[in-house]
């Protein structure tokens, strides 16, 4: 498995898709992340989260495809960065201090680099619409497997794991940034 979801695919339209997000932990870690975020949210937040990183996401996704968007460099910064910036949230805590439409624009404009990166690096013979909704059911189903951690951890008052899992993040977002992974 590549570290960055970002090698070469030998899939066509709908499995590029489904396997890009897949493919590195920085996508994966930052999507599960959300899931995570959604459940300690509650209420209508659990869909508004993951929906607001979905639909940025493919916004992103378009921009990368057409070229418009910033360098290579500063997108996979700020995935790794997004990786960092959930931990955190995570780890430390602190839903109930963040106005959760705080929250929603963080992952809103992180969502954007995601999509970049997964447009931009869309392989030239696949379907647009194929590949677009690959990686979009890929994300959705990493986010509701985030937020069955979330909840789970959560039912079984398990707060000290979950919190770790954040740490972990932050770590492994912190390697990918400087390099390192």
């Amino acid at each position: 498995m590549n570290i960055l979801a970002h090698a070469g695919h030998d899939h066509s339209g709908i499995v590029s898709g489904l396997l890009h997000p897949l493919g590195g932990i920085d996508h994966l870690l930052a999507m599960l992340a959300v899931g995570i975020i959604a459940s300690k949210a509650g209420k209508h937040w659990v869909w508004t989260v993951p929906l607001t990183f979905v639909c940025s996401m493919i916004v992103g996704a378009f921009l990368g495809r057409t070229g418009m968007f910033v360098s290579e460099w500063v997108t996979e910064s700020l995935i790794a960065c997004s990786v960092i910036a959930f931990g955190l949230y995570i780890a430390l805590n602190i839903e109930s201090v963040l106005p959760m439409h705080w929250v929603i624009g963080v992952v809103g404009l992180f969502g954007i680099f995601h999509g970049a990166a997964h447009g931009a690096e869309m392989p030239t013979e696949n379907s647009i619409l194929g590949y677009f909704t690959g990686f979009t059911l890929s994300t959705i189903q990493l986010h509701l497997a985030g937020i069955v951690v979330g909840v789970g951890l959560a039912r079984w008052q398990a707060n000290v794991v979950l919190r770790g899992v954040g740490g972990i993040m932050v770590v492994l977002g912190s390697f990918i940034l400087v390099g390192i992974l």
